[in-house]
């Protein structure tokens, strides 16, 4: 609670206090340390869920030949061990998904109270340099990033590392040179990810400003909607609010295109 109070004084969870490793942030290394058991579990699942999967095309391949070589006992062998294999991987692959997506979601719900907690007793000099509703989008957004990242990410990253492992010691000890080659173009996809990755991160802030201000627009006009229908200013905020929604559309699909 303490590392999070400090730091949710001079940023909104992440955008103004930057770190090279995100899993190193002062605001994530509580929650990471808290639940690291679940998640060490959930990295196993996922380890498992990936031998598993690996191993059956081998399974097969055992299966095919002795079916060449007409052992047809070996080969009704290596189906029932192809069977119990796949039923392993799907149990695995669910228990990976529970505890990895359930402790992302369960570290969500607690950071949103600490965030709440912590909002309630900053000053009013807080509130007079930050708007609510950059606030409000910041706390709604960034959010759910941190369940993805909880969840999906490090689901994601485990997938990466114990796929290309397996998967390289396996193709090696069939032909290394065909190896090799295979994986030539991987450095370069690491590379142009990166790149992506740092101009990714910049229109996402630019795009969570644009939010943070139209979501501020919308609570003030909700909250002196009597003043504004009292002195007619319903036109000049509809155009002041629509040019905002252009600007965020106009972020979102030069994005895409």
């Amino acid at each position: 609670m303490t590392n999070f109070t400090k730091s949710i004084k001079i940023t909104y969870i992440f955008y103004e206090k930057k770190t090279s490793n995100i899993f190193r942030h002062p605001v994530l290394v509580p929650y990471l340390k808290k639940y690291k058991k679940s998640l060490f579990f959930g990295a196993v699942a996922v380890f498992i869920t990936n031998i598993s999967l690996l191993a059956i095309p081998q399974l097969i391949r055992f299966a095919v030949d002795n079916l060449r070589n007409s052992n047809l006992e070996l080969f009704y062998r290596y189906l029932v061990l192809i069977v119990i294999v796949a039923i392993l991987a799907g149990v695995f692959r669910f228990l990976m998904r529970n505890i990895l997506f359930s402790t992302g979601r369960i570290i969500e719900q607690e950071i949103r109270s600490d965030f709440f907690a912590v909002l309630l007793k900053l000053p009013q000099e807080y509130y007079q340099e930050k708007t609510s509703g950059d606030l409000l989008s910041r706390a709604l957004n960034d959010m759910d990033s941190l369940r993805y990242l909880f969840g999906h990410v490090i689901m994601h990253i485990i997938n990466i590392v114990s796929v290309f492992s397996i998967a390289f010691i396996s193709l090696s000890s069939i032909n290394l040179g065909l190896t090799i080659i295979a994986i030539t173009p991987f450095p370069l996809l690491f590379f142009f990810t990166s790149k992506f990755s740092k101009s990714f991160y910049k229109h996402h802030t630019e795009v969570m400003r644009q939010m943070g201000s139209l979501t501020n627009n919308i609570q003030e006009m909700f909250s002196l909607i009597t003043i504004i229908k009292a002195y007619t200013r319903e036109d000049p905020l509809q155009k002041g609010l629509s040019s905002i929604i252009k600007g965020l559309l106009m972020l979102i699909c030069g994005w895409q295109k």
